[in-house]
């Protein structure tokens, strides 16, 4: 909303995989219809990004123009620069596969944001 001078960030090296919050909606109800008690699950999405790569993606899709630095206080003193999860053993017992699209979950992302911020 451009009430910020400047972004500021941790670290942007770090590589994740990102899902769609009603995608991992999807996941949990799967996992209660499927899932055997006691067994271990991981759920996550199927596209590997760096953050970094993210936040860009975030600031194209912005109304406004922002500028980021880094903010020594935000990096974590032991940062796992690399969190891909397993999947296969969920989607062998459910046939899970993600509906939304990366573009799609950074779109809804936004959009949701940006009615939250409205009020």
């Amino acid at each position: 909303m451009g009430k910020e001078k400047i972004l500021k960030h941790g670290n942007l090296e770090s590589l994740r995989t990102l899902i769609d919050a009603r995608d991992a909606m999807d996941c949990y109800i799967d996992v209660a219809l499927y899932g055997e008690i006691g067994e271990a699950y991981n759920l996550g999405g199927k596209h590997a990004l760096l953050v970094g790569d993210f936040l860009r993606m975030l600031i194209k899709y912005s109304s406004t123009t922002i500028k980021c630095e880094p903010d020594p206080s935000l990096f974590r003193p032991v940062d796992i620069t690399l969190q891909v999860p397993d999947t296969r053993k969920f989607e062998n017992i459910s046939g899970w596969e993600p509906i939304y699209s990366l573009e799609d979950s950074v779109a809804f992302l936004l959009e949701e944001v940006r009615e939250i911020m409205s009020y």
